[in-house]
């Protein structure tokens, strides 16, 4: 039996048809397209791609649909509190809207948790109990997960790390407040200081284009000491990074490396900790959403 999985992003959703079968991940189809700018055309979007994946999986039941939103939520789980880089979603109960009108089971939880939860189950981390995922792209997002299940907090909004204060009285982020690790590392943090899209910087900067390096060099030591005080602050045993910019690779993750384990405090977690590139890419949010609805999962 199939499980179907929506990661709602700033800028893409992307959607994936996952079943499990005796441990092991069988992904059976993956697709992605831009979202659309109000709600009704992503409502539209989002019965067109159940639809779609309903057809792919023929006569093979569909457990329901797991649904990543790129902001807290409720804490039991019915509605999308504030999504500043998907406006057209928030306050809205999807859940309901999914079973009402596409007669479907539906769970929904963040994002970036679902990266981590997908990493951690059968991915990057998989070996390790202790996980802390970061997805860098339109904004910047992280996930917890300890045991194989994601750690919510007391009011389920553990993991906000992009609004982490980095610069006292720092740019303006696009929640409201200033100085917020999201606006040092993300899509217009790249813009801003490289004049460019994230993917035309990426590519001068592996022709060794000095200014767009430098671009990756800066952004990726802001990743850095964002990623340092996640892990003076909670310890884990390996971080992933992942998102649209975060599949950088070593562009990013060499100078994150490097001023994280300037700013770790403990030598023993600095010689310790990991970090590596997400396993599943831009689907790994998708991947997660989908595990929700697998009966092995307990949320």
């Amino acid at each position: 039996m199939f499980s179907f999985g929506v990661d709602i992003g700033g800028t893409n959703m992307r959607c994936v048809l996952v079943a499990v079968r005796r441990g092991r991940l069988s992904l059976r189809a993956a697709w992605r397209f831009p979202i659309p700018k109000t709600r009704a055309a992503f409502l539209e979007a989002l019965s067109n791609s159940a639809f779609r994946a309903r057809t792919i999986a023929g006569r093979e039941k569909i457990r329901g649909i797991g649904i990543g939103v790129p902001g807290p939520l409720a804490s039991d789980r019915t509605r999308v509190l504030v999504t500043p880089n998907a406006p057209q979603i928030n306050r809205i109960a999807l859940p309901a809207w999914i079973h009402r009108h596409l007669r479907m089971r539906a769970v929904m939880e963040n994002d970036a948790d679902l990266f981590t939860l997908a990493e951690a189950r059968f991915g990057a981390a998989r070996r390790f109990s202790r996980v802390l995922g970061v997805t860098v792209g339109t904004g910047l997002g992280a996930g917890l997960v300890e045991g194989g299940h994601m750690v919510r907090g007391a009011h389920g909004a553990a993991g906000e790390m992009g609004h982490m204060v980095l610069v006292a009285n720092g740019r303006r982020c696009s929640c409201g407040g200033r100085g917020h690790l999201e606006e040092y590392v993300s899509h217009r943090a790249f813009v801003r200081e490289g004049g460019a899209d994230p993917k035309d910087l990426m590519r001068r900067a592996r022709r060794g284009e000095r200014r767009a390096k430098a671009t990756f060099d800066s952004i990726g030591a802001f990743l850095g000491l964002g990623i340092s005080s996640a892990v003076n602050f909670w310890d884990p045993d390996i971080v992933v990074v992942g998102g649209g910019i975060g599949n950088a690779g070593n562009l990013l993750l060499i100078p994150a490396r490097n001023a994280m384990r300037r700013e770790i405090i403990s030598p023993v977690v600095r010689r310790a900790i990991r970090v590596k590139h997400a396993k599943f890419g831009r689907f790994g949010g998708a991947i997660g959403a989908a595990l929700l609805l697998q009966p092995n999962y307990s949320r």
